[in-house]
């Protein structure tokens, strides 16, 4: 999760476990994460890479955020895990750039350099931005994204870059037409409220169960992307290679 809504909640948002789980079974499926070294870029509150560590004990996780005060560094790290402030020189087997590329000004360059500086050679890089431009919204602006990608504007970066697409497809199908109703519902209006962030999760456990439903559209993203099919949703994610 993004620092800017990092909130102290017993209750994750569906949303953020759901996407935990695809993700962890995407990796699995490749075999990539056998006493793996991991680098997180833009790690967040780490909570992903902390699931990642429970999940998989052999792991070796390094949190990389420019935005990690004292505090953070400070904080006890569980087992197979470190944060830091600054820019590894190591390279990594397995490098995640989870809903990071779009907060980023020179992507091609971001993604380019940390590449072949954190990514070992033949090492598996796992990508996932927000979809669509049409579908920015004031939920983009208030995370500071620079923009949306469509599917071949994110292929065509990572290509350039120097990775391999080795799986790719759309996430959050059912989200991305609620999230479309809700861009035209606020231009109507002319409100441009804040929305709530993914760490205001304040809803009962039984809403919450109910939306776990979401693993329908990870499933389906799984099966279609198995296929080489690509159906559009509210993020698009790529595995690729070096």
């Amino acid at each position: 999760m993004d620092l800017r809504e990092t909130l102290p909640l017993a209750i994750r948002h569906p949303w953020e476990t759901v996407r935990f789980e695809f993700f962890f079974e995407t990796l699995v499926a490749r075999d990539v994460l056998a006493r793996a070294t991991v680098l997180d870029v833009g790690a967040g509150d780490a909570w992903f890479s902390g699931q990642l560590v429970t999940r998989a004990p052999e792991v070796q996780v390094t949190c990389w955020d420019t935005e990690y005060g004292p505090e953070q560094l400070r904080s006890a790290a569980p087992p197979g895990l470190q944060l830091t402030i600054a820019r590894p020189d190591a390279a990594y087997d397995v490098v995640l750039l989870l809903d990071v590329l779009e907060h980023i000004e020179d992507d091609l360059g971001f993604l380019t350099a940390t590449v072949e500086t954190n990514l070992a050679r033949g090492g598996h890089a796992l990508v996932s931005v927000p979809a669509w431009p049409m579908l920015f919204s004031a939920h983009d602006e208030m995370l500071h994204h620079v923009r949306r990608y469509r599917p071949s504007e994110g292929r065509a970066l990572l290509e350039r870059a120097g990775l391999t697409v080795l799986r790719s497809g759309g996430l959050f199908h059912s989200l991305a037409p609620l999230r479309g109703l809700q861009i035209i519902r606020d231009r109507i209006a002319g409100s441009r409220a804040r929305p709530p962030t993914g760490a205001q999760w304040h809803r009962g456990r039984a809403l919450t169960s109910l939306l776990d439903a979401l693993t329908l559209d990870t499933t389906t993203s799984r099966y279609l992307a198995a296929l080489g099919v690509e159906l559009p949703g509210l993020t698009w994610w790529a595995l690729c290679r070096r």
